[in-house]
């Protein structure tokens, strides 16, 4: 396969969506309608500002020079392996983790706020018995992640019952998420599809020469669009419904006496009522700021969420930032790996000089709220360590995209994928680390990338030593 280089818009396209997104997360912390108390902003914004410049520069470097790869023979057995192995965890998952079954998707759904209280139950008496479906969840879900990037890809070489397969996978995904009240596993869907999505297109562009600008007035990309902001749009309504209903002000809570009043706009008007949803801890949405005023009462609890869900991890940095380092020894930085030693020494003494863990001193809880990757990655080396590791990442994010679209390798776009999905989180936490399915699926990836890429550049070297690639 010719080595290509590319061309700057190609190169910059995910560096600058993910900027854009950062930018956003900050204009929305500092100016949003959460007034979060920061302790410092100096050192905070000083911190960040390092860390964008960081991230931009090393993946800049990774997104730089030749691409190298080969094509992914085997991608029609790992969507029908993942697929078939996606479908059939769901079953236990659904079990262990909310003690339901795939069929009660749609009772679950009408209340997601006592599916949500069921799960904290079940994983409150499940705690430490779950480990024989955490190990297969893991080992699985490396062939499972792959599944929607791969047929997305390899869109034109798809069948009908692969795309069910693919359709199935995803589906499998929401179906645990509602079953759970949680909304990572949708997110997570939208999140990869879009990042398969931009590196089909990518691959396009080098194709057929043409820029980005040209695609972007396509008839194709402009049906496409829209297609998303319908779909985003039924997402964050959706999001909005599921949020009103943790709440539990319904009328069926109301008839048995559970609450005040049978919906959320009704309790907002008893006393106190403002201050007793509308607030994280003791930061509340400020009811005047133009992204609350004018909308229902559902859609401000949505606002107080999503703005949460975005923005209160920078406090959490906020506060880690006020404390000593006490290194974790390379174990901080993975909730899992943290719990996983605690079973196995019955000692907590490790994790407990984290930053994370020191925030509950603070009342910031590692267990219920965010502090974004950093504090995770101080852990283990401090934050001009963190800064240092985020920097790799980077470097491999940029490397990655060149291989997945320049070298045709989707090993290559598969890393693309799931550290696109890091840095998305990385205004929450260290997302990819919080359990073993996630850990094991990106090391995996990498080092099958990486060994693969390894391999390529000794062919390069010494072409007769095996057999020539196969062009693309």
């Amino acid at each position: 396969m010719k080595s290509l280089i590319l061309r700057v818009d190609l190169r910059l396209l995910p560096l600058t969506l993910v900027l854009i997104y950062f930018l956003a997360t900050l204009t929305l912390f500092f100016f949003g309608p959460l007034d979060w108390p920061v302790p410092d902003p100096v050192p905070l914004s000083l911190f960040l500002a390092l860390a964008l410049v960081g991230i931009a520069t090393f993946y800049l470097f990774g997104a730089g020079g030749e691409a190298s790869g080969t094509p992914f023979l085997y991608w029609k057995v790992v969507i029908v392996v993942g697929a078939l192995l996606g479908i059939a965890i769901l079953f236990p998952s659904a079990y262990f983790y909310a003690n339901k079954m795939p069929w009660q998707v749609i009772d679950a759904f009408r209340d997601q706020n006592a599916v949500y209280a069921a799960l904290q139950k079940k994983l409150a008496e499940t705690a430490g018995e779950r480990t024989v479906i955490s190990i297969i969840r893991a080992v699985t879900f490396p062939a499972i992640f792959a599944v929607v990037p791969l047929g997305i890809l390899n869109w034109r070489m798809m069948t009908w019952k692969l795309w069910l397969l693919v359709l199935a996978t995803a589906l499998s995904s929401v179906i645990f998420s509602v079953l759970r009240g949680t909304d990572r596993e949708v997110f997570d869907v939208i999140i990869i599809v879009c990042a398969s999505i931009m590196v089909l297109i990518a691959r396009w562009c080098v194709a057929t020469g043409a820029t980005l600008s040209k695609v972007l007035v396509r008839r194709s990309t402009v049906i496409g669009a829209i297609a998303f902001l319908v779909v985003a749009g039924i997402a964050l309504s959706l999001f909005a419904d599921r949020r009103a209903q943790r709440t539990g002000y319904t009328p069926e809570a109301y008839a048995n006496g559970t609450r005040d009043a049978p919906s959320l706009a009704g309790h907002l008007n008893t006393p106190g009522g403002w201050n007793d949803v509308m607030c994280i801890r003791e930061i509340c949405l400020d009811p005047d700021h133009p992204l609350v005023r004018y909308v229902d009462v559902p859609k401000k609890y949505a606002v107080l969420m999503l703005t949460s869900y975005l923005t209160q991890g920078y406090y959490g940095l906020s506060l880690a930032m006020t404390q000593d380092f006490h290194s974790t020894l390379g174990l901080g930085h993975s909730p899992v790996l943290a719990r996983t030693l605690e079973r196995l020494m019955h000692d907590n003494s490790i994790y407990e000089r984290g930053y994370t863990f020191r925030l509950r001193s603070l009342g910031w809880s590692d267990e219920s709220q965010w502090a974004t990757i950093f504090p995770w990655l101080a852990n283990d080396v401090g934050f001009p360590g963190a800064i240092a590791v985020i920097c790799l990442l980077a470097f491999l994010w940029g490397r990655s995209w060149l291989d997945a679209v320049g070298g045709h390798d989707d090993r290559a776009a598969i890393v693309f994928c799931l550290l696109f999905q890091l840095f998305v989180y990385v205004p929450a936490n260290n997302q990819l680390a919080q359990t073993f399915d996630g850990y094991l699926t990106l090391v995996g990836w990498c080092a099958y990338w990486l060994v693969s890429r390894a391999f390529d550049k000794q062919r390069e070297i010494n072409p007769t030593a095996s057999p020539a690639r196969s062009s693309v």
